[in-house]
Formats: structure tokens, sequence, C-alpha cells
């Protein structure tokens, strides 16, 4: 299974990429509620490219080639929860590391296939991201 925004790639999209992309919501990694959650095997997925384009915008994030990569933050309120998403990632290059919501009062949690869409649906409405 592919996510929304992997779908909706061009031909013309697909040929910029250095490898196949790899979507990041595999249907086979499901969290404790049997949602679709991150898998870190993967490589320029839709969701997670427009996810990074919220921090980018809003100048939440930083890159250090040297000796850890890039971290990105993107906070969030929204009728699933609120909080932070972290994005960890090497370079900008494509594949994503690792990510998880924060909140001061929860245990961090691995990031949702739903979740991804609410937060990129927020900054839809906001008018950050088209």
């Amino acid at each position: 299974m592919e996510c929304k925004y992997c779908k909706e790639r061009t031909d013309k999209e697909l040929e910029t990429y250095l490898s196949e992309p790899r979507c990041a919501f595999d249907s086979s990694n499901r969290n404790n509620n049997g949602e679709i959650s991150f898998n870190k095997d993967n490589y320029a997925c839709g969701t997670m490219l427009k996810l990074l384009s919220i921090a980018v915008k809003t100048s939440r994030y930083e890159r250090n080639d040297i000796t850890s990569g890039t971290i990105a933050y993107i906070p969030f309120e929204n009728n699933i929860t609120s909080g932070y998403l972290v994005i960890t990632l090497y370079k900008m290059a494509g594949s994503i590391g690792s990510t998880m919501i924060v909140n001061d009062d929860r245990p961090v949690k691995e990031l949702s296939l739903s979740l991804a869409y609410a937060i990129i649906d927020e900054y839809k409405r906001r008018g950050i991201i088209d």
C-alpha cells in the first residue's frame, strides 16, 4: 500500500529521484491501536515530503551534515491529539530515519498515517502548504 501522496505523484516527479521511492506507510506496519504507522525503510515518501515541506516553510529544522544529520519539528493541534511531530533524517536526501510525537504529558509515540494526514490538513487550512 502507498499513502495518498505517493499515489498522486506524476511520472515526471518520479524521474527526479535517485532511487525508486518507497512509501513510509506500509499496511503491514501497524501500531498497538491497529493504525498504519511509520516505517523507517522509506525513500521519498509523498506524505513525509509534505511534512518536511511544512518544517522548511516554517523554519523549524536544523541541518548538520557532519555529525548529526537533520532534525525537523512541527507543532500541531487537531482533533486527534496535540504536540510536536519530530522528524530525523540524513541531510535532506529523502530517507526519513525516525518520527515521533512528543507532548509534555503523554508518552512518546510513533507517527501514524492518520495523524500525518491530520497534520498536513491543518497546515493546508492555515495556507502554509498546498
